[in-house]
């Protein structure tokens, strides 16, 4: 697994593509790539066993390739989706790779789901995004501050 994960991290585009493709291949097999839950410390915490951390780099390079842009986060969202994986399994890893793709295209898009989304995965997609805004609202840069009479900018004129 750790070579494919190194493939996909490649600056050699065929290498990279070549790690991207087979990655996805087994993302598509589900429960391969996610670690036995005894490796988990819990459903609220950073996956921190090295299979874990591997699948968690594994959907960050492939979420980065733009040729794959389409089909990478469908696939992400049909873990989010599956009733066949537990949510201990599926949501510490999908915070995690959502933490470093937030900025990306198409985060939005997974974070919502579709019509098609299943009850589970749009239940799994709201616990994702309270845990997400949670996370940055506690986070220590934090919020921006609201402005008061004595942090206000400048007004224009006008």
């Amino acid at each position: 697994m750790s070579e494919i994960i190194n493939w996909a991290e490649s600056t050699d585009t065929d290498i990279r593509m070549a790690g991207a493709r087979t990655f996805l291949a087994l993302a598509e097999a589900g429960d391969v790539l996610l670690p036995a839950p005894d490796e988990q410390e819990s459903p609220t915490s950073h996956p921190t066993a090295l299979p874990g951390q591997l699948c968690v780099r594994g959907w960050r390079a492939v979420l980065q390739e733009t040729i794959l842009a389409e089909s990478a986060p469908t696939r992400l969202a049909s873990w989010l989706d599956s009733s066949q994986l537990s949510d201990e399994a599926v949501l510490p890893l999908a915070a995690e790779v959502l933490r470093g793709y937030l900025g990306q295209v198409g985060a939005a898009a997974l974070l919502v789901g579709s019509s098609t989304s299943s009850g589970i995965g749009r239940s799994r997609r709201r616990q994702l995004l309270d845990q997400l805004i949670l996370e940055h609202v506690e986070s220590p840069s934090g919020p921006a501050p609201v402005p008061t009479a004595d942090n206000q900018p400048p007004s224009l004129p006008g």
